[in-house]
């Protein structure tokens, strides 16, 4: 059941027939950044906090529903610099974000609220001009996965549990010498990582910078050379990267037995040989055995 303050109650079932309704919506993003926006034209004080009007949302149809039943809703709009930036969107600050939606009446906003929903943001895309996130009420919280999926390439995540393997291991850390004037959020060159790490090492790896306009961002890297100590992201990083930005790295799995048996391994990985821990089946039959037909003969 829907609870509603007793104000607004008294408003509900008093003989008004005319309720000016606006939409609050409050966004906490995984940094902690706080946004106040409402669909109404004008700035709306609920007692508390200014919501400041939004323009170029929108927002999919969506019902009020009891019990366990999920609210799932699509909001669409404009890429802005004082609301949705591109930035925001390519550092994850908006994968997971909570999103408080209550409806007031514009006019008496403070004397409470006719239902509030919450939710979680999904999934995020964007283009140059426009971001599209879906969003999940809170009972995408008592979905569990069951059971895994079975494949050649192994199952779990570099450093988990399962793995067995501690990431602190095998971090190097540095700083970034040179700053690609062409590229500067997807390439950089640091000359203290080229000792002893062949080219490839760093393939698949995660670099996570510990100062600058990146500051607690990760980034997945595609390339690494060893005589230029270049290192190319495989998606480009949220800001520019900077000379002295400093950083902590380390190699990567590609999810094959190669990698997980380290140093014995054609990869050369660090590790010790932790095949033991594979989490992939590399003799499981493909699909070509699948669809294999018996021969005439």
């Amino acid at each position: 059941m829907l609870t509603v303050s007793d104000r607004m109650a008294s408003m509900l079932t008093s003989n008004r027939t005319e309720h000016r309704f606006a939409v609050l919506f409050t966004v906490e993003l995984t940094n902690g950044t706080i946004y106040r926006w409402t669909d109404h034209n004008e700035i709306v004080n609920d007692g508390t906090n200014n919501f400041t009007p939004v323009s170029g949302v929108n927002a999919s149809a969506r019902e009020m529903q009891d019990g366990l039943q999920t609210n799932d809703v699509e909001i669409m709009g404009y890429i802005s610099s004082s609301g949705v930036t591109a930035e925001e969107i390519r550092a994850g600050l908006w994968q997971n974000a909570e999103i408080t939606e209550k409806v007031v009446d514009w006019r008496y906003p403070w004397i409470g609220n006719f239902g509030e929903r919450k939710y979680f943001v999904t999934d995020v895309s964007w283009t140059d001009y426009s971001w599209k996130a879906n969003i999940e009420g809170v009972s995408r919280k008592l979905r569990r996965k069951i059971g895994d999926t079975m494949g050649r390439m192994c199952r779990w995540d570099l450093g988990s549990t399962e793995c067995g393997l501690t990431l602190a291991s095998f971090t190097d850390s540095s700083s970034v010498t040179t700053a690609s004037s062409d590229y500067p959020r997807k390439r950089l060159r640091a000359s203290g990582l080229s000792a002893g790490h062949a080219d490839g090492y760093y393939e698949y790896g995660r670099i996570e910078f510990t100062s600058g306009n990146n500051d607690g961002l990760v980034g997945e890297i595609h390339k690494w050379t060893q005589s230029t100590g270049e290192l190319i992201f495989r998606l480009p990083m949220p800001y520019d990267i900077e000379l002295g930005d400093t950083f902590d790295i380390y190699p990567g799995c590609g999810k094959l037995p190669e990698y997980c048996k380290g140093v014995d391994g054609s990869k050369g990985r660090p590790w010790a040989n932790n095949i033991a821990e594979y989490g992939g089946f590399f003799s499981i039959p493909g699909i070509n055995k699948m669809i294999q037909y018996p021969d005439s003969k």
